[in-house]
């Protein structure tokens, strides 16, 4: 999939039943893809640093983060 700014993507997770990537930028960012329109549908900082890890919840209602900066969002 292709953006417009210059990130990173550090980590990507598909959402457990639609077409929907959660993914974690170099820049603390977490982002969320619709795989089918191939574009960002929602956008937030979630780290001062770069993302490590993302996930779905098994439901598919939640995203957790753990980001370089020592802390695990939800």
């Amino acid at each position: 999939l292709q953006h417009s700014s210059n990130l990173i993507c550090t980590e990507a997770d598909w959402h457990p039943e639609n077409p929907l990537i959660a993914a974690g930028t170099s820049l603390g960012e977490c982002l969320i893809w619709d795989a089918e329109a191939r574009s960002v549908v929602r956008r937030w900082q979630a780290h001062a640093d770069s993302v490590r890890r993302v996930a779905w919840s098994p439901d598919g209602t939640l995203i957790a983060s753990c980001g370089a900066d020592g802390t695990v969002k939800v």
